[in-house]
């Protein structure tokens, strides 16, 4: 079961997503928040409206986890706390 990668995967994705939730719910930030803005990063596929390569390209690069993880650590190291539930919704 461990040897295989998309286990892992799973494992791995299903217990960033419990930490993720734990930790926005330690914020204190609303609910309501999270489900408005749970899939503003999937907005970016509007980039494949112009072409195929611009839409992956904007959908990759706004998918990788070092901008939020940045955005978090800024937000937290800076004591700005409306920023860090965005970006534990971002990850």
């Amino acid at each position: 079961m461990f040897t295989k990668p998309g286990v892992l995967l799973c494992i791995e994705g299903a217990a960033s997503f419990a930490l993720i939730l734990y930790l926005y719910h330690s914020t204190g930030a609303g609910w309501g928040l999270l489900l408005l803005l749970f899939l503003w990063p999937d907005l970016f596929m509007l980039g494949y409206l112009a072409n195929v390569r611009l839409g992956a390209n904007l959908y990759n690069f706004v998918h990788i986890a070092a901008f939020p993880l940045v955005l978090a650590g800024v937000s937290y190291a800076l004591h700005w706390s409306r920023l860090l539930p965005f970006a534990l919704i971002w990850l």
